[in-house]
Order: structure tokens, then C-alpha cells, then sequence
């Protein structure tokens, strides 16, 4: 059995990252992921190949699908894909952490240092702030995750189609959460009048959301918009 047989799933953020794959490449990917983490975060394209048992041009077929998920170590030649492997430092570090603990109560438990400290009850405090910390972190994911569907939704296309999902969540990431629900409605604002938008990624990380508090009704309104936000062209 792996050091570590299991790692935190979010459905949400994969659904969200992935709705555009076919059911057959997301299961590709997914399964990218779990043998991933299996070999600890680290995962070149021949051992995953052989793992599949795939044909070449099978697996080039689908490798294209997801390698844009991934990061490359270009002194290795593996992968790996940016959260599992933030999870995998994480749950190592606290590993780490966890077993020189271990060592530290058992010594304690011995004698050592008994007056001085109360080990117990550090470790209970330790525990529950640990406890609230993750659930704040988890609270603000699913509110993260909600919204940005919201965003993405309501956002105008562009040449029919929208494109750059991903940068876009990474960038309405960074937005402060109490800001959200104004982005969600300025998009809303932004797209009545326009035809040709902005690339959301644009749109977001130039926080161009700002100038949308009401909606543009005229042609005027949105130079006017320009200009407040770049000045007058000379």
C-alpha cells in the first residue's frame, strides 16, 4: 500500500476545470491524477503509458487533451499538476510534523520535561485552531467555486465562445470575497452593450469589472467609461 492512499477530492473544482473534456478524457485525466499521487506527486508520460498499457497514438490522442493541467519537471521529465501536488507537500509536511510530535509526547511521557510543559494540552489547542483554519479554507473554496460558476455563466461570449476558464478562476480567485457578488452583476452589466468582449481573464485581472457599476446605454457612455479610465487620446 502507498506511504499515503487517499488524497482530498473537490468534485466541484474538477467538474469546473474539466466541463469542456469528453467523459472518456476526463477519466484520462482523473486517472492521471490518482497514479500521480500514487507515485508520489511525480509521473513521466512512458511510466503512465505502460501503466494504461495504451497504444501511442492512443495516448498522444488523449495526452493533448490534459497537458495543459499539468507542470512539467524538466529535470526529470515527470509531472504533476499544481494543487495535488501543493496537497501532497501539505499532507507530507504535516506528516513530518505528526511523527515528531509522536517522539516528543513519548519522551515527555517518560519524564522528561514533565513539569514544564503540558504537552496535551498543547497539542488539543494546536489541534482545534488547525480544525477552524481548515474550515474556514473550506467554507471560502465552495464559495469560490459557486460564484465563479455564476461569473462564468452570465459573462458574454466572445465570437460566439468563451475560452481561458481556467486563468479566469485563477484570477477570480485573487478577488476579495466580499467583492464577488459586484463582479457577478457588473459582468452582467458589461454584456448587455457589448458585442465584441473582453477576454474574461482581461476582465478580471485589469479589473475592468470596476467600471461597470451601471450599465452602458449608449456609445458615448463607453468611451466616457475609456477616457475616466485612461484618459483623454491626445
Amino acid at each position: 500500500m502507498p506511504a499515503k492512499p487517499f488524497y482530498p477530492w473537490f468534485p466541484a473544482d474538477f467538474w469546473c476545470d474539466t466541463s469542456h473534456l469528453e467523459i472518456d478524457e476526463r477519466g484520462f485525466y482523473r486517472d492521471f491524477l490518482d497514479h500521480c499521487w500514487i507515485n508520489k506527486c511525480r509521473l513521466s508520460k512512458a511510466k503512465f503509458r505502460n501503466i494504461l498499457k495504451f497504444r501511442e497514438k492512443k495516448f498522444e490522442k488523449y495526452w493533448k487533451k490534459i497537458e495543459n493541467f499539468l507542470i512539467l519537471f524538466e529535470n526529470t521529465g515527470e509531472y504533476s499538476q499544481r494543487k495535488l501536488l501543493e496537497i501532497y507537500e501539505s499532507v507530507t509536511e504535516k506528516s513530518l510534523k505528526n511523527s515528531e510530535n509522536a517522539k516528543s509526547r513519548w519522551k515527555k511521557e517518560k519524564g522528561k520535561n514533565a513539569v514544564a510543559s503540558n504537552p496535551h494540552q498543547q497539542n488539543t489547542d494546536s489541534a482545534y485552531a488547525n480544525h477552524n483554519h481548515n474550515h474556514n479554507q473550506s467554507q471560502n473554496h465552495k464559495i469560490y467555486t459557486i460564484k465563479f460558476l455564476e461569473f462564468w455563466k452570465i459573462y458574454p461570449k466572445r465570437n460566439g465562445k468563451k475560452q481561458g476558464k481556467m486563468s479566469a478562476l485563477e484570477n477570480f480567485k485573487k478577488i476579495p470575497i466580499e467583492e464577488l457578488d459586484r463582479v457577478i452583476r457588473n459582468a452582467g452589466h458589461y454584456g448587455i452593450n457589448n458585442k465584441f468582449a473582453k477576454d474574461p481573464e482581461r476582465f478580471l485581472k485589469k479589473e475592468f469589472w470596476k467600471d461597470w457599476d451601471e450599465p452602458a446605454d449608449t456609445e458615448l457612455s463607453l468611451k466616457e467609461k475609456t477616457e475616466a479610465r485612461f484618459g483623454k487620446p491626445e
